[in-house]
């Protein structure tokens, strides 16, 4: 997911580099939700599950799955394209300023590559030289990508202080857009904390997007406050403005954002136990995700649609989306959307009693864990293989 200035630059998507304009800032949606969302380098084809296995899924809950954090891709956004497409470089030349607008680009590309490490040191050199020479708007434009990057590294503190100087230089400068989707992003993140200051940055957010007739920038706040609501267990409230942001959203043909308003739609439904209407709800999100590519929403829909399913006792309907999630991770080289998957597919397997497929899940997971480099993932799972072999009921 990306930001909010205004520049030309290479994008790549699915192999191929194009050429975009960047807009505004973060936030769509995991989800993180994620977290969420793709990470790592590729591993090794000899970690993965093998589809057609009998699926996974999570125990029965009213309330839904949790999501990583969602952060919108400005990018993934036309009418902001349209909107906002001016050129980053803006007046100031040099070697350093062409040396920091490479660097930004490298950063892309390390990013679309799966190498989020590499790529946030490229954005942390860009943001040093954009100080240098003064360009502050370009600075802010890197604090956003660094901010997502760093959720999707699940590395909650620094995203937190990338979104909050994002959110200071757009204030210091005026820039509008730039100041409503630091603050939704930075909203997003602190929402699943129960921090305080997210109403009032939602409320400057919501009053500053009606100022400037913003369709995205409303429908980016609505699902917010949306977000805010169902956290503090206001359900009619939360579906109130996930209801007026699908209003927006298709009024103004807002495709990007509708996936993660069906999944908050998806979540009301299932926390208030009405599982026919939230299966609908994450169905739509599910088909909208995958056409457009939206894998935050993509993995949050899934496994809203897991929860659902198992507590209509529609047990078959889990294996299909459950071997979907564990291969989306794996063509993500997502190690932590692949872990959660195998896990899911163990427990699963261990409720219906196929205990050979559970050992075996927790081996899989156990070499992602080696593969990521994450000892205290990895000695979790040694210890839950453990004493699953120690249960009689698995022999």
């Amino acid at each position: 997911m990306k930001n909010w200035q205004w520049m030309f630059l290479n994008r790549v998507k699915d192999g191929d580099v194009t050429k975009v304009g960047v807009i505004p800032s973060l936030l769509a949606i995991v989800v993180l939700a994620a977290g969420g969302l793709a990470g790592q380098a590729s591993q090794p084809p000899s970690t993965k599950a093998t589809k057609g296995q009998p699926a996974k899924a999570q125990a029965a809950n009213p309330k839904p799955p949790s999501a990583p954090v969602a952060v919108v891709d400005p990018l993934r956004a036309p009418s902001l394209n349209q909107q906002l497409l001016i050129r980053l470089n803006n007046g100031t030349q040099g070697s350093a300023r062409n040396q920091a607008d490479d660097l930004l680009q490298l950063g892309k590309v390390q990013e679309a590559g799966g190498a989020l490490a590499d790529a946030i040191q490229s954005w942390q050199k860009a943001a040093e030289l954009y100080r240098e020479i003064g360009d502050v708007p370009a600075n802010a434009l890197v604090q956003s990508y660094l901010g997502s990057a760093y959720l999707r590294l699940e590395q909650d503190k620094q995203a937190e202080a990338a979104f909050r100087r994002q959110l200071a230089i757009s204030r210091t400068t005026g820039d509008v857009l730039s100041q409503i989707f630091a603050a939704n992003n930075l909203s997003r993140l602190l929402i699943p904390r129960s921090a305080m200051g997210v109403d009032a940055l939602l409320a400057e957010s919501l009053s500053l997007a009606n100022q400037i007739g913003s369709p995205h920038a409303l429908v980016v706040t609505y699902t917010s406050l949306g977000m805010l609501a169902f956290q503090e267990g206001n359900y009619d409230r939360a579906m109130q403005n996930y209801q007026t942001g699908l209003t927006i959203s298709r009024r103004a043909g807002d495709r990007m954002t509708e996936p993660a308003l069906l999944n908050g739609v998806g979540d009301v439904y299932l926390a208030r136990e009405n599982l026919p209407s939230a299966r609908q709800a994450y169905t739509q999100a599910l088909a909208m995700s995958r056409s457009l590519s939206d894998r935050p929403n993509q993995f949050r829909a899934i496994d809203g649609l897991v929860a659902a399913s198992e507590q209509l006792g529609r047990v078959g309907a889990v294996l299909p989306l459950l071997d979907e999630r564990l291969e989306l991770a794996q063509s993500l080289g997502n190690f932590h959307q692949e872990l959660l998957s195998l896990q899911k597919l163990a427990q699963f397997h261990q409720q219906i009693g196929n205990y050979s497929i559970v050992d075996l899940y927790i081996q899989q997971a156990i070499a992602v864990a080696q593969t990521a480099q994450d000892p205290t993932e990895e000695l979790l799972l040694i210890q839950r293989l453990t004493s699953f072999r120690r249960d009689p009921s698995a022999r």
